[in-house]
């Protein structure tokens, strides 16, 4: 490696921990405004992953849908929720979640995992990469944080996929922190 590169890969693991710091110190994460704490959490994710939307998806009871329960977009600072997609609908990606930490596509268009997402959700939204990690409570997939490039594709280093993984972590704790308090 270049110096350069190491440069280059210090940089981007410092600016890592620095946002991981920053929500660790949030005690917002475990309060009773879940809300609030997910909009903290795809917020943080979006600016230190460099992606135009970070969002976080739960699993209904009978597991047959995904619902977004909090979508942030950089360039419009809006969050928004509701988004659904059928379990039915996209088998290949929620097989390829079961069997990775976290699921980075460089080229969405090319990879087998998301093809059944290209036509009904990556290629209306302009989505070219996507860097995925399940959130996981009581030893399977309760849900999804989804970071997804726009523009020119990307690919995603073990940096940012091991970021990714600490993000669904500490989503896994504020959804599990809510469900306590409910």
């Amino acid at each position: 490696m270049t110096d350069l590169a190491s440069m280059d890969a210090r940089g981007l693991l410092e600016r890592h921990q620095a946002a991981l710091l920053e929500l660790a110190r949030f005690e917002g994460l475990q309060s009773d405004d879940r809300d609030l704490a997910l909009r903290i959490l795809v917020d943080v994710a979006a600016r230190t992953l460099n992606v135009e939307r970070s969002s976080i998806w739960v699993f209904d009871e009978e597991r047959t849908k995904i619902t977004c329960v909090m979508l942030f977009e950089r360039s419009s600072r809006q969050f928004t929720t509701g988004a659904e997609l059928r379990a039915v609908d996209v088998p290949s990606y929620f097989a390829a979640l079961n069997e990775n930490r976290a699921l980075a596509s460089d080229d969405v268009l090319t990879d087998p995992a998301m093809v059944e997402l290209v036509p009904i959700y990556l290629e209306p939204l302009g989505i070219v990469s996507m860097l995925d990690a399940p959130i996981r409570l009581g030893g399977r997939i309760a849900g999804i944080v989804c970071n997804e490039h726009t523009g020119v594709q990307r690919t995603w280093t073990l940096e940012e996929r091991n970021f990714a993984a600490s993000i669904s972590d500490m989503a896994a704790i504020t959804l599990e922190h809510s469900d306590r308090v409910r």
